[in-house]
């Protein structure tokens, strides 16, 4: 892309954001690791010292809804 199609696609597109992780302080890292593994229905990652990581799904899949409405310039 060129410097003008940049331009051009930052004035239509929304931003966009993943939540890459959240982490979460617990006495019992390996119970609430289970607790939510269970909740999710996802399996344990990996597992480091005291860490332990979850396979998450995408919690935010698709592409955002454009809207339009009194605020906004198309």
């Amino acid at each position: 892309m060129n410097q003008k199609q940049l331009e051009q696609q930052s004035h239509h597109d929304p931003p966009v954001a993943r939540i890459a992780s959240i982490m979460v302080s617990a006495v019992d890292a390996e119970s609430l690791a289970a607790f939510w593994s269970r909740f999710l229905a996802v399996e344990v990652a990996s597992r480091f010292d005291q860490f332990i990581w979850l396979n998450l799904p995408d919690l935010f899949p698709g592409s955002p809804e454009r809207r339009t409405g009194a605020g906004d310039m198309l």
